[in-house]
């Protein structure tokens, strides 16, 4: 079994919910310098003959990140004994703030339509001014 297989095997086994999700790990990259470093994703679709489909929860990143540091490595750590016991360092979850960063059409909407109204004020408010001055000065 080759190191990916050993890894994704692990990571099934600990998020195998198999009465009512068909869960899919993916290993994205693997990189082994000082230590190994994987990238996988996971994907959890509902089966359509799951009892109670509406009670069922999908989990989140959060969530599946708690279950991937909770898993042994059994079948990854066997093949490598190396000179210690081999420790899972880090689960990392994607951040979602980064998502929001980028300006989508709506954004761009929104801002043009702030825009107009602030520049529609502003004129709103010299032709108030300038009616105002003129009227004092007659």
């Amino acid at each position: 079994m080759t190191l990916e297989a050993a890894i994704v095997s692990d990571i099934n086994t600990k998020l195998m919910r198999k009465f009512a999700f068909n869960t899919t790990v993916v290993t994205n990259s693997l990189a082994a310098d000082k230590n190994l470093e994987v990238h996988v994703t996971v994907t959890q679709t509902l089966l359509p003959d799951a009892l109670t489909p509406e009670l069922q929860n999908i989990w989140g990143p959060e969530e599946v990140n708690s279950m991937i540091t909770r898993a042994d490595f059994h079948t990854t750590l066997v093949p490598y004994p190396g000179p210690g016991k081999a420790v899972l360092v880090s689960v990392h979850a994607p951040d979602k703030r980064k998502a929001f960063n980028t300006c989508t059409g709506a954004c761009k909407g929104a801002i043009l339509v702030g825009v107009v109204v602030a520049a529609g004020m502003i004129v709103t408010t010299l032709v108030v001014l300038f009616c105002i001055c003129c009227r004092c000065a007659t």
